[in-house]
């Protein structure tokens, strides 16, 4: 919600409030434009993903990509902007978690679900994940996927989107969430 500075004291005394943050910004960096190949002595795993329900939370997905031919199943927009991804990096984590074309993905044959938090310039709020995250427990989804980051001072477990990933995972959510693109720094 919105609402003037000088009443956000009045709330956090309220015996009701267990807090209140800031709607911070969230942003992604531009997807990796070069490539490495590596060798593999043998096969390390035959899951495929059949069946599984994957949400991806970013700047969208790209629904005609053939890499994701009729399996993506649900589209969602947090932004105004239109499930689609203008921007790229929605659609290079999804090919990462499920695409299935000439490099396939770890769950080439799940089904995604299309939860666009970040605008088309890859930008966008702590609610507009909480609200994507809120989402996808409701939709059931097995595995939730952030690869989005803010900075924050409260690195602790006690930040309102990893109170909010705590809660996923006890409704049997597995999540997924990027390491940090703009570390090592604090606060990333």
């Amino acid at each position: 919600m919105e609402i003037p500075i000088e009443a956000v004291k009045h709330l956090e005394n309220l015996d009701f409030v267990e807090s209140i943050e800031e709607d911070k910004p969230m942003s992604v960096e531009p997807p990796a434009t070069g490539s490495e190949e590596f060798e593999t002595e043998e096969e390390t795993s035959s899951y495929d993903g059949e069946g599984i329900r994957i949400a991806v939370l970013d700047t969208g997905i790209d629904n005609n990509h053939p890499a994701f031919q009729d399996r993506i199943i649900d589209n969602k927009d947090f932004t105004g902007d239109g499930p689609h991804d203008e921007d790229g990096h929605g659609t290079h984590v999804a090919g990462i978690a499920a695409g299935n074309g000439e490099y396939p993905g770890v769950a080439p044959e799940s089904f995604l679900k299309n939860i666009k938090v970040l605008n088309d310039d890859g930008e966008g709020t702590l609610s507009d994940a909480l609200a994507g995250l809120d989402y996808a427990i409701e939709k059931e989804v097995d595995i939730a996927v952030l690869s989005l980051g803010a900075e924050t001072d409260n690195c602790k477990g006690e930040y309102m989107l990893s109170k909010a990933v705590d809660e996923a995972v006890k409704q049997g959510v597995a999540v997924s969430i990027s390491a940090g693109n703009s570390g090592p720094s604090s606060e990333t």
